[in-house]
């Protein structure tokens, strides 16, 4: 596990919390455990990869939202003036 962490770029302890039963990992994390295991991870498409609604008809495909990381949005100083 160390020399995993350590391909990872990660803390020798990242791995063994982000495995453990019941945990929830970032994506990132799994992705460079996955990457220094030498494994990729592929999403491919189900189907012909249209979903419908309940009724049957067609639902469109919505782009996802990017997951805030519960860091605040940092402001700019405004230019000088002068």
């Amino acid at each position: 596990m160390t020399e995993i962490a350590k391909a990872a770029g990660l803390g020798r302890e990242s791995p063994y919390k982000a495995l453990r039963p019941n945990s929830q990992p970032r994506m990132e994390t799994m992705t460079r455990v996955l990457g220094a295991l030498g494994v990729r991870l592929v999403a491919e498409v189900i189907g012909n990869g249209e979903t419908v609604t309940e009724d049957g008809a067609p639902r469109k495909a919505v782009a996802a939202k990017p997951r805030s990381r519960g860091k605040p949005a940092v402001a700019k100083p405004a230019a000088a003036q002068g």
